[in-house]
């Protein structure tokens, strides 16, 4: 489960949690998975 934080052209960006920034130290911090995925017509997005 993510959230989508972010949207640019074709691409959303989902983050597991997104209080938890690239700035707070690398590796990321547990709970702080993010990715950038395409959006292609074979994509659902659901909403809750």
């Amino acid at each position: 489960m993510g959230f989508i934080t972010g949207t640019s052209g074709d691409t959303i960006l989902v983050e597991e949690d997104p209080t938890v920034s690239f700035s707070e130290g690398l590796p990321l911090l547990p709970g702080g998975d993010k990715g950038y995925f395409a959006v292609t017509s074979e994509i659902s997005i659901l909403r809750s």
